[in-house]
């Protein structure tokens, strides 16, 4: 679609020139919306590979965690002999969720329905009253659990529900895996905390403050803005983005800082940072001495659970334990709460309008790098946001009074 194209179409006084500057520079508030919201779930969700959890959370035999994707109960374990399964948590027989704890440890799983029982492998392996089956051509080995495709990287553990889908490798691409690899690779990492976060916002909308760069001098001022100047950014492909960062001390006292530059991760500097937004809605977050992972469970098209799990090292004192929290908590987790959330929400309102439907993402000139403030980075998001959704537009117009 050329601009001329996009000038053409009907819009609003106040629109047309939002317009003017190209149909990937602007956003339609349509997208964030409940007909876009259910299009997503299959056109995108569905089919790409979504982060389930760290492979700490699965070390043992029968470990297991259970997560949403795509709207459907997804189930991910490590069977007997030491390999990462993953299914739909779905029983075979009536169609109850199996599992329907968060995480844990079994031998088996049971269906708290009718009993019927699989292994760790997916297998039905016990079924109450089998004989009564005999009526009719009935075969256990028929109705094991539907499997899910599973790989990892730097310990990170993946799911794609779309069998004919590319690979983990192609989806992240060569320069993201060895991103992921050059840090969790290094060292023998583990899940030291986790945090849950419910926000009334749609899920569009953390991913694009990820890598919104523009906002961190006004709505972080007093914290991340004079302690966190910005580096270069780096566009990764398939909708993949790095924003390398830099640490100072400013206004943090001598002994905070300390903390915040101790045990450094293995390889990495003590001021050494970046965030890595995975498409479409990953944020991994390398900080000197501790590394975190926000994912989201999409509950609705204005309901998401923000999910983090922070990540050290594996035989960590107290005191390192106690330092990577902090650096945590100042780096992210305080800011987040405090200051984006409030402002996400205030966002979430705006678009909830009658009046202009369109926003910008039209700072800086297309790139594959430069600073934090341009919107390059999310105009990447939306780049594979459309080429999944099959739409030509950052917009998903459902009736005439929706369209451009």
């Amino acid at each position: 679609m050329t601009d001329a194209d996009v000038r053409s179409m009907p819009a609003s006084t106040w629109e047309r020139a939002a317009l003017a500057m190209g149909s990937d520079a602007v956003v339609h508030a349509s997208v964030y919306g409940d007909a876009a919201f259910t299009a997503e779930q299959r056109r995108i969700f569905a089919r790409v590979w979504n982060f389930c959890c760290h492979e700490s959370e699965l070390a043992d035999a029968g470990r297991f965690v259970t997560l949403s994707v795509a709207g459907s109960p997804i189930l991910v374990t490590r069977d007997r002999d030491g390999t990462l399964r993953g299914f739909f948590n779905t029983c075979r027989h009536r169609g109850s969720r199996v599992v329907g704890e968060a995480c844990g440890q079994t031998r088996s799983f049971q269906c708290p329905y009718h009993h019927w029982t699989y292994g760790l492998d997916g297998s039905l392996r016990s079924v109450p009253g089998e004989e009564a089956y005999e009526c009719r051509p009935f075969d256990k080995r028929d109705f094991g659990l539907v499997p899910v495709r599973v790989d990892a990287v730097g310990g990170l553990v993946f799911c794609c529900l779309d069998p004919d889908g590319p690979s983990l490798g192609d989806f992240l691409g060569e320069r993201t895996a060895a991103l992921i690899e050059g840090v969790l690779g290094a060292g023998r990492f583990e899940v030291a905390e986790q945090r849950v976060l419910p926000h009334g916002v749609n899920w569009k909308l953390w991913p694009e403050n990820w890598r919104d760069g523009y906002h961190v001098p006004f709505v972080h001022q007093r914290s991340l803005g004079p302690i966190s100047p910005p580096g270069e950014y780096h566009l990764l492909g398939n909708g993949h983005a790095q924003q390398c960062l830099r640490a100072t001390q400013a206004y943090l006292s001598d002994e905070t800082w300390r903390q915040l530059m101790s045990d450094p991760l293995p390889g990495v500097a003590p001021d050494e940072a970046w965030n890595l937004t995975l498409f479409p809605d990953t944020l991994l977050f390398l900080r000197g001495n501790v590394f975190f992972i926000e994912r989201q469970e999409k509950v609705g098209p204005r309901h998401t659970v923000l999910q983090c799990r922070v990540l050290g090292l594996a035989g960590d004192t107290d005191e390192q334990r106690r330092n990577r929290r902090l650096a945590w908590q100042i780096w992210y987790e305080g800011p987040i709460s405090t200051e984006d959330h409030p402002v996400i929400d205030e966002q979430q309102i705006g678009l909830g309008t009658v009046g202009p439907q369109c926003s910008l993402i039209a700072r800086g000139p297309a790139a594959s790098t430069g600073l934090r403030g341009d919107d390059n980075r999310l105009r990447t998001f939306w780049d594979a946001w459309r080429q999944w959704m099959g739409t030509t537009d950052n917009a998903w117009a459902v009736s005439e009074s929706a369209r451009w």
